[in-house]
């Protein structure tokens, strides 16, 4: 092919490969906020809106393809956040494989960690007597987090994350976690902010959704909604 060609028939065939791309790629989120962190250098933080947090799904992918509803929207999170007690979790997701509770002195207050074969929760009983989630998380590929519409699930690609989420994977990690040796988190804008071109994110309880990698495999081995409460 002669080069004249070849280079007018480049960026057409460049075009067309990112037209191509799946759709899953570069998914979750593509919006960031520039802010400065603890040591005052300039940072990146994707995030999502206060509405896409809300309406944030959670699915099971297991061999019997079942879902927590019969609508295959699966379990809104907020479901599993409003609740107040185990028994409340327990009628909306079932019985769990296992419950594992840490009492407090106090003998009222409690860390409660139940395991639903590969996706773990962890709830705590606070002085007012009600259960918060403070942890879900995912390790194996049957579960999966839906966030406006596209997915984080443990076993995809870190190429099919969004730039802005790539961008923010550093060498933070918790203790504990095998084969992982980069966190990317993502924020959530407050109520209304995002709209308005003033984005500020959630102090209050600072919910996330983090993604836990494998910089070896190139891909996700834990995803994460943590919350405080």
């Amino acid at each position: 092919m002669k080069r004249w060609i070849l280079a007018l028939a480049l960026p057409v065939l460049l075009a067309m490969t990112v037209l191509t791309l799946p759709e899953s790629t570069w998914a979750q989120t593509g919006k960031v906020l520039q802010r400065k962190d603890m040591h005052g250098q300039s940072t990146q933080t994707p995030y999502i809106s206060h509405s896409e947090y809300k309406g944030i799904s959670i699915k099971r992918q297991g061999p019997s393809g079942k879902s927590f509803k019969k609508s295959t929207d699966g379990l809104v999170l907020g479901a599993i956040l409003s609740v107040s007690s185990l028994g409340e979790i327990v009628s909306v997701l079932g019985e769990p494989e296992s419950i594992d509770r840490n009492v407090f002195p106090d003998g009222e207050r409690f860390i409660a960690t139940l395991e639903y074969g590969g996706m773990t929760l962890v709830y705590a009983k606070r002085k007012d007597g009600n259960v918060k989630l403070t942890t879900l998380e995912m390790k194996s590929s049957d579960w999966l987090i839906e966030v406006g519409g596209t997915e984080l699930q443990p076993g995809m690609r870190i190429d099919q994350l969004s730039p802005a989420v790539q961008q923010s994977i550093n060498g933070d990690t918790f203790l504990g976690e095998d084969d992982v040796d980069g966190v990317g988190v993502i924020r959530v804008a407050e109520k209304g902010k995002a709209k308005e071109g003033n984005v500020k994110l959630m102090e209050g309880g600072q919910p996330q959704v983090s993604v836990h990698v494998n910089g070896d495999t190139e891909t996700i081995k834990v995803v994460r909604f943590y919350r405080i409460v």
